[in-house]
């Protein structure tokens, strides 16, 4: 991978990560290695899988918030909007709308511009957690949510203990200090 796709998926990693992180959704890791069979430049593994038969307005908003952050923190950090890998991320966000709003394009149309703009305000209020993550990516590739907490632990303001025991296993956003933009 080139050293800018490669930032720039970095980036767009660290911008899920940090999403899941303010909504107090734990991930398994997340990775900025090219993965042919998927047709992606990185990923977040996560076990929090959707049902798309199942989902409800109220459902679907977090989802698209995680999907978005990636293509909204690339976009912050190369200052375009043609994103390397979004087409995927793309792809999710549609098919998690049209579950939920029955075709209703202009509802649908609303909706994605309301997530977008919640999104954008949101990324960059927290810009400087994103940047820590996405430098971090860059150095190892593959980034465990424990190793995840342990890099952000200075912005936490935490100790060695509190990074040992609960708040590595348990710990959501709230706990460790980290504020959501007001209003949002």
């Amino acid at each position: 991978m080139k050293r800018d796709s490669r930032i720039s998926t970095a980036y767009h990693e660290a911008g899920h990560a940090v999403a899941y992180f303010l909504t107090d959704r734990k991930f398994i890791d997340v990775i900025i290695k090219p993965n042919q069979k998927d047709n992606n430049l990185g990923c977040l593994r996560s076990n929090n899988m959707i049902d798309l038969n199942n989902m409800k307005i109220q459902k679907v908003f977090n989802p698209c918030f995680h999907t978005l952050a990636g293509v909204t923190s690339e976009a912050i950090y190369t200052g375009r909007k043609d994103h390397i890998g979004a087409s995927g991320d793309y792809h999710n966000i549609a098919d998690m709308i049209r579950s939920c709003m029955e075709g209703d394009d202009k509802t649908t149309n609303l909706f994605l511009k309301f997530i977008k703009s919640y999104t954008y305000d949101l990324i960059k209020y927290n810009w400087p957690f994103v940047e820590i993550v996405a430098k971090k990516l860059t150095e190892v590739e593959t980034l465990s949510y424990a190793e995840f907490i342990k890099v952000n632990a200075d912005r936490f303001k935490l100790s060695d203990d509190a990074l040992t025991h609960y708040k590595i296993k348990n710990g959501s956003a709230a706990d460790f200090g980290i504020k959501k933009k007001p209003g949002i």
